[in-house]
């Protein structure tokens, strides 16, 4: 059943040159022999695996060449942090799937164009015990990717809300038990109430003043520690290391099936030679069926699995998730189209030779490529990038102007604040509108609160490597010295009752929105006319 990128053939270890199990009586009535459990290919399978191979390969050079001109671009202007649609898909699941799917395809099909019999039989075998994963692993790196991204960015709404609501309450607690301790401490002067009744209330208070000091307290840390777990999967490396070591294990298997083959007196995954050959072809058989059928099973299994939490989390604006659609029905498609009719014995034995049947596999390797790489390169990304443009020249932010724009308008709105948070998490970048009502909320703070807001603003989004670092030009912003100099100045200050000025966040505020400006250019055109009182 799973005959995949082979040519079925008895286990028979003698050579046989006649056999029809290999080749179709037609064939072997134009002279055509089977040999190593191959048959002669047809002229018109080599002129279809040329002509494949020569439109694989420039559609690759292509991508990739376009690929990394735009990383280019993204790093000369220092913006490779800048959440778009190339950065989200993560450089090397861009990479790794159209640089291997060529590789497959070209020994593949230059097994065909050179001569079946005559192409290595040991780097055909390794290339099939390791086609599985090289196809598979993509998607589902994908899926993970998608599925942690989402999630990250989720937790940073939730751990923005709760830090909020820990100084829209925890202050006015605080303030509420100092208010009972102070007629605690006046109703034990007068015998009504036992000393230890105060202490036990100290010791409450004490705890809340922690958390609004640090804005923090167990939900906060939680979905902190959730955040740098996830934030691995979404690393280009942890697809990298992913990758290699699954080739390296399935590479570790071909060694061990390849000694069990060569050094037994019957072969088991090769047909009438050893996998350990290099001067001549091969057929695949029995074993090496059932060793393609397990791992595309395991495989299976575990796409479906992350396929099917991709579908429960929220459609992000940047079509990846999107993307996981049609490749999921192209590999069906694609995969039904290949397996039912390989299994039957004219096309193994006679269409094979004719009209390479793996090249409908490689069809939707092609199709994976343009989804994943080609379209993103030359149709997402610039069309992004002529938003982001006109966006910045029709909507100019100066220092000056801030209250002015559109933009603060909306975020001024709470149902059109919570509309563009939302947006935004999409998008993978709520990092700023976070930070403008973290600015806001600093700026109706009363004095006791604006210290422990300045300081959460800090080390959430100014300190390098914070949870939701902004992406901004530091140099530029003078790496905001102003406030890390207010908050060294505080933290060595014994009198507390010094308080900052609106003053130290106008440049963040300025540096936020104008970051905005491309997020709010595509939600104020997907939610057009939910904005026109705006």
């Amino acid at each position: 059943m799973f005959d995949y990128l082979t040519d079925t053939v008895n286990n028979d270890t003698s050579i046989i040159l006649n056999d029809t199990n290999v080749c179709h009586i037609s064939l072997i009535e134009k002279g055509f022999k089977s040999q190593y459990g191959l048959c002669d290919d047809y002229v018109s399978s080599i002129i279809v695996s040329g002509i494949f191979l020569v439109f694989h390969f420039s559609l690759v050079v292509v991508s990739l060449s376009g690929l990394l001109y735009q990383y280019f671009k993204l790093y000369k202007a220092n913006k490779l942090k800048e959440i778009n649609h190339l950065t989200a898909r993560g450089l090397s699941l861009l990479i790794l799937p159209a640089v291997w799917g060529l590789i497959f395809s070209i020994i593949i099909l230059s097994r065909v164009m050179v001569n079946r019999k005559v192409f290595s039989c040991f780097i055909f075998v390794l290339t099939y015990f390791n086609a599985v994963p090289i196809m598979a692993l993509p998607i589902i790196l994908r899926t993970i990717r998608l599925i942690s991204l989402m999630k990250i960015n989720e937790w940073k709404v939730v751990i923005a809300n709760e830090q909020k609501k820990i100084v829209n309450e925890g202050i006015t607690k605080i303030e509420l038990l100092q208010e009972n301790k102070l007629n605690l401490r006046n109703a034990s002067n007068q015998n009504i109430v036992e000393e230890s009744t105060i202490v036990l209330d100290n010791s409450f208070i004490g705890t809340t003043e922690k958390e609004i000091k640090t804005l923090n307290n167990e939900v906060v840390q939680k979905y902190s520690r959730y955040i740098k777990i996830f934030a691995m999967f979404t690393n280009n490396n942890f697809a990298l290391i992913t990758f290699f070591s699954a080739i390296l294990f399935h590479t570790i298997l071909f060694v061990m099936c390849g000694l069990i083959n060569d050094f037994t007196s019957s072969s088991y995954f090769v047909a009438d030679s050893k996998v350990f050959t290099f001067s001549h072809g091969c057929g695949m058989i029995n074993y090496s069926q059932i060793y393609f059928g397990t791992t595309m099973g395991f495989y299976i299994l575990i796409g479906s699995v992350t396929m099917t939490i991709t579908f429960f989390i929220k459609r992000d604006t940047l079509f990846v998730k999107f993307e996981i659609i049609p490749l999921v029905i192209n590999w069906l498609v694609v995969g039904t189209v290949y397996l039912i009719p390989s299994v039957i014995s004219p096309v193994t034995t006679l269409v094979e030779y004719y009209f390479p049947w793996v090249i409908v596999i490689l069809i939707a390797v092609v199709i994976d490529t343009i989804i994943t790489c080609t379209i993103p390169v030359f149709i997402y990304y610039p069309l992004s990038k002529n938003h982001n443009n006109n966006t910045i020249s029709s909507t100019p932010i100066t220092k000056d102007q801030i209250e002015e724009t559109r933009l603060e308008k909306c975020l001024k709105d709470p149902v059109v604040n919570k509309m563009l948070v939302d947006f935004a998490t999409r998008s993978y970048c709520p990092e700023d509108i976070l930070c403008w009502n973290s600015i806001q909320l600093f700026k109706k703070a009363n004095k006791k609160k604006r210290a422990a807001i300045l300081k959460h603003i800090y080390n959430d989004y100014l300190k390098v490597d914070a949870t939701m670092e902004l992406n901004v030009n530091r140099a530029a912003a003078n790496n905001f010295q102003e406030i890390q100099d207010w908050i060294n100045n505080y933290n060595h200050r014994k009198d507390s009752s010094a308080f900052p000025e609106d003053s130290l966040v106008k440049n963040l505020e300025f540096f936020v929105l104008h970051n905005m400006l491309d997020i709010f250019d595509r939600f104020t055109k997907a939610y057009e006319k939910e904005l026109t009182k705006f």
